[in-house]
């Protein structure tokens, strides 16, 4: 990725700087985040932004119940299975990975997904220990999470991580979609939206996306967590030892970042 950079060199206060939310007073000429001013962190932003809805009452009961009904069938991580997750795995099961999933009704027959490995709640705590994973590959999970449910996601991964561990997120990069936007980003994929304004309806709108990320925002959030190292890549690029699994046709609108747990 041309615009890939450094999650570190830009800091909390970096990144709420460039839009506006710190007077250039505040902002010191090193923006790491060891030196970077804290307050309005970018996670205590997001844990108040407004939750969208894209559910009618009468489907958002329903699928009340279906969760509720599903989680009486969740488990713990089978000790068997590698140590290797593939959260929010759908329809992309990895070999020599643990392919975990949340399995409601509607998901398992009427959309006819594959069984995972693991039947799974991201957005309860894990029915796993601590220091548990060696790696976690997160893709195009945590943009159908408000920003607030995202974030525990996101802390359940550092929990579960063993020392060492890598975690890869991967998820729809609002910034590719504002360039082509502005036309200076072209390619076949974007080009079938016809429209700039359709293009934005398609990220924030459909596929029951509830929230929108850009790299140097994850970043900022995965740095608050205590994640170490965190780090823009592109495509196939990872520090992990496994293989990677990214998956290429999504390569055109994503965004990828990795972050590494260093403390028990």
């Amino acid at each position: 990725m041309s615009d890939a950079q450094s999650g570190a060199d830009r800091g909390t206060a970096g990144y709420l700087h460039s839009r506006g939310h710190l007077d250039e007073s505040n902002v010191p000429p090193a923006r790491s985040l060891a030196t970077a001013p804290r307050a309005p962190q970018v996670i205590q932003i997001l844990e108040r932004a407004e939750v969208p809805s894209q559910r009618s009452a009468i489907s958002a009961a329903l699928w009340s119940f279906e969760a509720l009904c599903a989680r009486w069938f969740l488990t713990r991580h089978p000790e068997q299975l590698p140590k290797r997750l593939n959260l929010g795995c759908g329809r992309c099961l990895a070999k020599g990975w643990t392919n975990a999933d949340f399995a409601t009704l509607r998901w398992s027959l009427v959309q006819r997904h594959p069984p995972s490995d693991w039947n799974m709640d991201a957005t309860r705590r894990w029915r796993c220990d601590d220091n548990y994973f060696e790696a976690i590959h997160c893709e195009h999970v945590l943009e159908h999470f408000p920003y607030a449910v995202a974030v525990g996601v996101l802390r359940e991964c550092l929990r579960t991580l063993k020392h060492e561990g890598i975690l890869r997120v991967i998820l729809p990069d609002l910034r590719r979609f504002l360039r082509y936007y502005d036309g200076t980003l072209t390619g076949p994929q974007f080009q079938k939206f016809g429209l700039g304004p359709v293009a934005i309806s398609k990220l924030t709108q459909c596929d029951r996306h509830l929230s929108v990320w850009d790299g140097p925002m994850l970043c900022s959030v995965l740095q608050e967590l205590g994640f170490s190292d965190v780090t823009e890549v592109s495509f196939m690029v990872t520090r992990m030892k496994e293989p990677c699994i990214d998956n290429p046709i999504r390569e055109w609108e994503s965004l990828y970042v990795e972050a590494v747990k260093r403390h028990k």
